[in-house]
């Protein structure tokens, strides 16, 4: 539940493309959260792979926008630890996933480049196997664009032979 509390704390940056991570993240600072053990709703996450006409390519600007989202939030989550004097709590996992968003945003906003891969590769905040997933991305994204396409025009095929 909402409450006035939560709100009146401090203003919400108004980039936040959404505030319910931000309103938990206070509600957890100001000790007010409970966790249900089951769950109330029923939520299916989809994926790229799942849908037909996915387009593929949009997908490095879809990471570097959702970089940039993380980011704002951190800063939010930041701001709200420093107002409720909790700062020493979070300050430290704050910076570390801050650096590990930066540096994603920094690959995938670049001109696609050995340099901007190189540079991404040597980064210390991000886990050697997200950098070989992101690094896969981001060297095959030519071959995977057309691999996609040619799925989705199969499946396109497929859905007009059995109608």
């Amino acid at each position: 539940m909402l409450t006035r509390r939560l709100l009146s704390l401090a203003p919400l940056n108004n980039q936040l493309p959404y505030e319910d991570q931000c309103l938990v993240f206070r509600a957890i600072l100001m000790g007010g959260v409970a966790r249900l053990p089951v769950p109330l709703i029923s939520h299916r996450r989809g994926g790229m792979t799942q849908s037909v006409n996915f387009k593929f390519a949009h997908r490095r600007a879809e990471i570097a926008r959702d970089m940039a989202r993380e980011i704002l939030e951190l800063q939010q989550f930041l701001s709200d630890a420093i107002v409720l004097g909790k700062k020493s709590l979070v300050e430290s996992l704050i910076a570390k996933k801050s650096a590990y968003c930066y540096a994603l945003l920094r690959l995938f906003q670049n001109p696609m480049s050995l340099a901007s891969l190189k540079q991404f590769w040597g980064d210390k905040a991000v886990s050697v196997k997200d950098k070989r997933r992101y690094a896969r991305y981001y060297l095959l994204y030519p071959v995977l664009a057309v691999a996609h396409a040619a799925r989705d025009f199969i499946r396109i095929l497929k859905g007009r032979v059995t109608s």
